[in-house]
C-alpha cells in the first residue's frame, strides 16, 4: 500500500510506503479510503454464496503506521446480498452500497462504517427502488470506468447512483435505453430520484460517461452517431 502525493509543481513527488499488512485468505484488496485527520481505511472483502462474508479492515494514520485492524463476520451482524458492496466516501463518512434484489425490481441501501470503532451500523438506509429489473448498474467519475468507483461531487457532498433497466428489446435499432438516476447527500437522504428514458436508441446513443455537481446535478456526456458522422 502507497501513498502518493506533492507540495507544488516544481518539487518532485514523495512516495510513503505503509507498514505491512496481511490481508486474510480469500479476501479481495478494494481500494484504501482516505479520511481527512482519522487516517486511511483498507478494506479487504471474503465474498461467498452470493453474499460478502467478512470485511478485514485496516487503520493507517496518514503518516501510513498501522493503528489497528479488525475482521467482521458478517453472519453475525446482518446478511449482505451483493457479492462485493461498493465503498465510497461522501463528505466524513463512509459507506458500504449494497444492492437489495427482487424478482422484478431492484434497489440499493447503505451501511455506515464507524471509523472509531471499525464497526458497521446494523440498520440499512434504504435508497432508492427501480421501477423494473436492472440490466447494470454504472458507478463511475467522469472520465473512468472503474466498477469500484462511485458518482462523487468534488465537494464530497452529493453522490449520484445511476442504473439502466432491462432492456425492451433487444434490437439496438428499436431499443431506447432507460437510465434511473439517484443524488444523495452525505447523510444518505434523497435529494432526488427520476427514470428517463433516452432521446435516441442504442443504434445510434452510446452512453459514455457521468458527473454530478455540487448542487445535485447529474450530466450524461454521450456519443451520438447521426449520419454516420
Amino acid at each position: 500500500m502507497c501513498f502518493l502525493s506533492y507540495q507544488g509543481y516544481t518539487q518532485d513527488i514523495v512516495m510513503k510506503q505503509s507498514n505491512e499488512f496481511d490481508s486474510p485468505a480469500r479476501h479481495d484488496i478494494l481500494a484504501p479510503i482516505q479520511l481527512g485527520e482519522q487516517g486511511i481505511f483498507q478494506f479487504n472483502i471474503k465474498t461467498g454464496r452470493g453474499k460478502s462474508e467478512s470485511v478485514h479492515v485496516v487503520h493507517f494514520n496518514n503518516n501510513l503506521e498501522k493503528l489497528q485492524e479488525k475482521i467482521i463476520n458478517m453472519d453475525d451482524e446482518w446478511m449482505m446480498i451483493s457479492e462485493i458492496p461498493h465503498v465510497v466516501r461522501v463528505k466524513n463518512k463512509i459507506y458500504f452500497l449494497t444492492r437489495e434484489d427482487s424478482k422484478k425490481t431492484e434497489g440499493m441501501s447503505a451501511i455506515e462504517f464507524d471509523p472509531q470503532t471499525l464497526t458497521f451500523s446494523k440498520n440499512k438506509i434504504p435508497l432508492f427502488q427501480s421501477s423494473d429489473k436492472v440490466y447494470n448498474w454504472s458507478f463511475f467519475r467522469f472520465g473512468q470506468e472503474e466498477a469500484d468507483e462511485c458518482l462523487v461531487s468534488e465537494n464530497n457532498t452529493r453522490i449520484g447512483l445511476i442504473y439502466r433497466l432491462k432492456p425492451e428489446s433487444r434490437r439496438e435499432k428499436v431499443n431506447y435505453d432507460i437510465i434511473g438516476m439517484n443524488v444523495f447527500d452525505e447523510n444518505m437522504q434523497k435529494v432526488w430520484t427520476r427514470e428517463y428514458k433516452m432521446p435516441y436508441t442504442e443504434a445510434v446513443m452510446d452512453n459514455e460517461s457521468y458527473a454530478v455537481t455540487n448542487d445535485g446535478k447529474i450530466y450524461l456526456l454521450a456519443k451520438v452517431n447521426l449520419d454516420k458522422e
